[in-house]
């Protein structure tokens, strides 16, 4: 491969989301030289995000370091003083912040405080194409040139999609060095709810709203229903007005049925018509009072940024949370502890946000000056310290997951019919997964459908035994996947794998894995119910002691990928834990005395 470019730099960053500037900037402060990528020409991130106190005082030490370094001559902006004119004035209190607008002011930073140390390649023309992990070398196209940037470290920002992880694998295998790769595992508590959305409203003119905020009501199911919900509670959503009070930005559960809107146009109107119904069972005002206001398409000098605004204006995507199993990886054999040459990664490419956490922005900002902290002058870094931080990350997340689950059935499940439907809807969602990977209209397909019929009732009658009848047709299908694995094929998937079986001894059985994954936590979620619900016990233990009580179902269900002989061990476990569960149920349920005088 020829170049006609080639750049030496301390560090390479690939993304300019908030992690991505805030690493470089952190990098530069130490005095590296730094190049960092990014292909969106701009930044149009409508998302309204939380920001802590600290990440604020981090914004602030920013715009101070620019007022040292010009002296006299500083002198703030009009576009820096109307960004901090939107945070409160109290140390101690968070807001929320659009993400775009934090982009933009940390590269007016970068810009001004280190323009000898920071290049910028930031635009369409711009394509990351390969890494070569021995050569410590990433490649990259500018505007059809070929060229290369030899780095120390590699620094992977790019968010939830990791694109720079899946290139750095694939070089890694090139190269046989396997031992390299970042795998990524989905969290095993995931949201109850996969489909997920933002839209941002403007009120119309001439229209008011009053700012006193209600919450949603069951009563207010049978209108949700009419854009599409079909959950038997009320959607998490969160609701962040901007200080005008004219501009609404939702986020949080959507309607399945949006999610899987082909048309993009079309997809956008459901999901306008979803936010100003929310909107208006909030705040008790007519759905016609906001809309989304679309900006001008038609002038080419704005038209590429305002289709990328417009675009974000209402969003629907699906929420899976995943974690790379490490965020720091040697490159040149040396120890696990330190190295000279490093690939990272930071912010969303590390682990999956979910913003009811709202953890993404403010980890951006810890993740950089930790990252910061641990390389030396000489360019070694503490690896086994950055990796220690990204692990306590990841059980931050698992730990909120669990505590998410007995917030929302203490709070919902004072009735049985409820404590009912959590599990019936877990159900659903298994069968979903388990007749979405069988052909229709087989004897098969019939009798997984005849199954779950009755699992449902079982649910109805007696939710408290219905694990270990969950476990058992799983593993029914497991079975018949092992045995039979081309019954489940296309004909073109038949082909292909008839061909690896003729070629190689150990074929990776299609599917199997990707049904083991897809329904993993839903399984783990009906056993954290039903263990919430036998215990008996304050809500505060309860989260303080989840993480340990939902590990054993979760290495219950990750037996179901064992042999038949340790499913039968495991089933003797289940039925051990279900005794368990009874005697739980005994202690903090005692028979009733009876009457002597009766």
């Amino acid at each position: 491969m020829l170049h006609t470019d080639i750049l030496v730099k301390d560090i390479a960053i690939v993304g300019m989301g908030p992690a991505g500037l805030a690493t470089a900037l952190a990098l530069a402060k130490k005095g590296k030289k730094i190049i960092i990528f990014d292909k969106r020409e701009h930044f149009s991130r409508s998302q309204h995000v939380k920001i802590d106190p600290d990440t604020i005082a981090d914004l602030r030490a920013l715009e101070e370091d620019l007022k040292t370094k010009l002296g006299d001559q500083y002198r703030i902006s009009d576009e820096d003083a109307h960004f901090f004119s939107t945070f409160p004035k109290s140390k101690i209190e968070a807001t929320q912040v659009e993400i775009s607008a934090v982009q933009a002011f940390l590269k007016r930073k970068m810009q001004a405080l280190y323009p000898e140390q920071i290049e910028i390649k930031q635009g369409e023309h711009i394509d990351i194409t390969d890494v070569s992990t021995r050569d410590h070398t990433l490649f990259y196209e500018e505007r059809g040139t070929k060229k290369a940037v030899a780095f120390s470290h590699l620094i992977g920002a790019d968010g939830a999609r990791h694109t720079v992880a899946d290139l750095f694998n694939k070089a890694a295998k090139k190269e046989q060095n396997d031992q390299l790769r970042i795998v990524y595992h989905e969290i095993d508590i995931q949201t109850r709810q996969q489909a997920h959305g933002t839209i941002t409203l403007e009120l119309e003119d001439h229209s008011e709203i009053k700012k006193v905020e209600f919450s949603l009501h069951p009563e207010d199911l049978s209108k949700l229903r009419e854009h599409g919900w079909d959950k038997p509670y009320l959607p998490n959503v969160y609701i962040l007005p901007d200080s005008t009070f004219k501009q609404f930005y939702i986020a949080g559960e959507i309607p399945d049925s949006i999610l899987t809107i082909k048309d993009e146009t079309k997809k956008q109107r459901a999901l306008e018509a979803w936010g100003k119904k929310i909107l208006a069972l909030t705040y008790k005002h007519p759905e016609k009072a906001v809309s989304l206001k679309l900006l001008d398409e038609s002038n080419p000098a704005t038209q590429t940024k305002n289709k990328a605004k417009n675009k974000l204006m209402a969003t629907a995507f699906p929420v899976i949370l995943r974690y790379a199993d490490r965020s720091a990886v040697s490159l040149d054999g040396a120890s696990d502890k330190v190295a000279r040459h490093v690939f990272l990664q930071v912010g969303d490419a590390t682990i999956t946000p979910n913003f009811f956490k709202a953890h993404g922005l403010n980890d951006a900002f810890a993740g950089a000056k930790i990252l910061a902290d641990n390389l030396d002058a000489d360019n070694s870094f503490q690896i086994d310290v950055f990796n220690a931080h990204h692990l306590s990350k990841k059980e931050e997340l698992f730990t909120f997951m669990a505590g998410s689950l007995p917030k929302d059935i203490h709070a919902l499940s004072k009735t049985e019919s409820y404590y009912k439907s959590l599990i019936i809807q877990s159900i659903a969602d298994i069968e979903k997964e388990v007749l979405s990977i069988i052909p229709i209209d087989t004897e098969f397909h019939h009798e997984m459908t005849r199954i779950f019929l009755d699992l449902k009732k079982t649910a109805k009658e007696k939710p408290d035994e219905i694990f270990e009848p969950i476990l058992a047709v799983c593993d029914q299908v497991r079975q018949k996947i092992q045995t039979d694995p081309v019954f489940f094929l296309t004909e073109k998937e038949k082909k292909k794998y008839q061909q690896l079986r003729a070629s190689q001894e150990n074929v990776p059985i299609p599917r199997l894995d990707r049904f083991l994954k897809s329904i993993k936590s839903h399984i783990t979620k009906v056993a954290v119910i039903l263990k919430l619900r036998a215990e008996k016990i304050p809500v505060a233990v309860r989260l303080q002691t989840l993480e340990k009580k939902t590990q054993k179902p979760i290495e219950k269900v990750e037996a179901l990928q064992e042999t038949s002989k340790q499913h039968l061990t495991f089933l003797k476990q289940a039925q051990k834990m279900k005794k368990e569960l009874e005697e739980k149920k005994q202690k903090f349920n005692p028979p009733k005395k009876s009457d002597p005088s009766m």
